[in-house]
């Protein structure tokens, strides 16, 4: 490793090693965020997905805090102009990627609309400024509960002896199926559609992270990415409005 190039922080003791607890809080805090999410609609009614976002987000990255005693840098580092077109590359990478494994698994298994798709379509153009805002903030708190379970699933796999490389593997695969577990609901439980698609894209993703060492990378390719696909819904759903 260069002197000064960037790393994955903790799998090696440095800059130090979290102690278990603080790993515990960061992850509960992860799952914390992940039930604020899920239960928004309940606590909150019809209104409930901005506060689910922020609890979401919020609750994940005071876990990250937590975990990283405040250097959040360790993880977000300043994006540089590389950075930025790691999360360009990534996002058009993986459009590509969903488009060719969705056809696939289109033609083997059943498949679910995502339902934000049609939700698109009742927004009106004021609306739609919050609705992109809010997915941006949402996504930052996507890429933390992936994060933070790949760094502890990483570190451990150092400590049990595991090289570099099959450790950062080891750890990137139950992130990527943790990822896609938080969206069987969303695909009406068609858990083989949303592991291969889902998972898949995860991973693609998270390369931009792997790649750079800056969460930012990825939090670009993930917001490059789902802005394109409402782009396109919403393209698609106003041209068949026009044509009918």
């Amino acid at each position: 490793m260069t002197p000064g190039a960037r790393d994955f922080p903790f799998y090696d003791g440095r800059p130090y090693a979290p102690s278990t607890l603080r790993w515990i809080v960061a992850l509960a805090a992860v799952a914390g965020g992940v039930a604020g999410l899920f239960c928004a609609p309940l606590w909150f009614g019809q209104g409930g997905s901005l506060p689910g976002a922020i609890l979401f987000t919020g609750l994940s990255l005071l876990g990250l805090a937590v975990l990283t005693k405040g250097r959040l840098g360790l993880v977000f580092a300043q994006p540089t102009r590389r950075d930025v077109g790691h999360g360009i590359g990534f996002a058009v990478l993986n459009l590509v990627v969903t488009v060719l494994v969705g056809w696939l698994v289109t033609r083997l298994v059943q498949t679910a609309a995502n339902p934000v798709n049609q939700a698109l379509g009742a927004l009106s153009l004021a609306e739609l400024p919050a609705f992109f805002g809010q997915t941006a903030f949402q996504l930052v708190g996507e890429e933390l509960v992936t994060v933070v379970p790949f760094l502890a699933v990483l570190t451990l796999a150092r400590r049990v002896g595991l090289d570099r490389r099959a450790a950062v593997t080891t750890a990137a695969l139950p992130a990527a199926l943790l990822f896609a577990a938080m969206h069987f609901s969303t695909y009406q439980w068609h858990i083989i559609q949303t592991v291969v698609i889902i998972g898949t894209a995860r991973l693609v993703l998270l390369g931009a992270y792997l790649t750079t060492k800056n969460l930012w990378a990825s939090v670009i390719a993930h917001i490059v990415n789902d802005w394109t696909l409402f782009a396109t819904a919403m393209l698609l759903a106003g041209a068949a409005g026009q044509s009918t």
